[in-house]
């Protein structure tokens, strides 16, 4: 007859009583438990779900802790990171793929070591990693040479980072990103559900030593629009070159010319052309002055 408890103390080998080759049975409808120091410390209930630090687990695993240290605690000492996963996920099924979770060692292949990194088994290939910096990469896993930034995509289809609203009555103005420095609000990109703008914060409350534009006509008539085709692919532009509107209208650009990166690699500057407009609008302003002064005096 299978007992549904079993006290080590004075067990011997083989065991007997409730136990069978390689299997350890409870009595029917009732779960299996195993307790230390007279706690229980797992229970498998009869549904065969396990729970650690819980006697009613809903799940396949549960582990409940009521301290902050680890729930779970597992130690690879793989050195370099290969197929000695923390975690492994996988899928059986067709066409099922297996991941990894790795806590990596200073020995890792990736450049850098101690990263957190999401491993594509079937691929051989990172899918996802946060290096020892905090820094967040996709399908790759450093920006050698580039301006480095905290998080970082790379998609050979073509886009990087899709944002959806799901909700069925969307917002008049929903807000999808939020840009800070420190505590205060400098920009936003927000949808309507049909358009998306792209906001600067400009509050009178952020600013100070406000002046009228000045000279702004002599400006526009230095600028040099051109028209032009892309290297990469021989598709038509027109705008200004960056280098040149630089020398106008500085607030314009960002960068330097012929500027590179550490490979060597070039460091394109970069142009939002938003802060013309201020230039040109007060431009509109001046050579309308001037034509009312040319009207006054054909009229005298």
């Amino acid at each position: 007859m299978a007992v549904s408890t079993i006290d080590s103390s004075g067990l011997t080998s083989p065991l007997t009583s409730g136990v069978t080759t390689n299997t350890i049975t409870s009595a029917a409808a009732t779960a299996l438990t195993l307790q230390s120091a007279g706690t229980t410390a797992v229970t498998i209930n009869t549904s065969q779900q396990v729970g650690i630090g819980t006697t009613s687990p809903t799940s396949p695993l549960q582990v409940n802790t009521a301290g902050v240290n680890s729930t779970v605690q597992i130690n690879s000492t793989d050195a370099n990171g290969g197929y000695g996963a923390v975690l492994a996920l996988n899928n059986t099924g067709t066409g099922g793929r297996q991941y990894g979770l790795f806590s990596t060692s200073n020995a890792d292949g990736d450049v850098g070591g101690g990263k957190l990194k999401f491993y594509d088994l079937t691929a051989s290939a990172t899918r996802m990693l946060i290096d020892s910096s905090g820094n967040f990469f996709v399908n790759q896993t450093s920006q050698t040479g580039a301006e480095k930034v905290g998080i970082s995509f790379s998609r050979a289809g073509g886009w990087g980072l899709a944002i959806k609203n799901t909700s069925a009555t969307s917002p008049s103005n929903a807000t999808y990103v939020s840009f800070y420095y420190t505590s205060t609000n400098t920009g936003s990109i927000n949808s309507t559900g049909t358009t998306t703008t792209y906001d600067s914060a400009s509050d009178y409350r952020l600013k100070e030593n406000i002046a009228p534009m000045t000279g702004a006509l002599a400006k526009v008539t230095q600028l040099k629009p051109c028209t032009y085709t892309w290297k990469i692919n021989g598709s038509a532009g027109q705008g200004f070159l960056a280098h040149e509107l630089q020398e106008i209208v500085s607030d314009c650009v960002r960068g330097n010319k012929d500027d590179v990166n550490e490979d060597g690699s070039i460091k394109p500057q970069m142009i939002d052309t938003s802060y013309l407009i201020a230039t040109l609008t007060a431009a509109i302003q001046e050579l309308k002055a001037e034509l009312d002064e040319l009207k006054a005096k054909v009229n005298a």
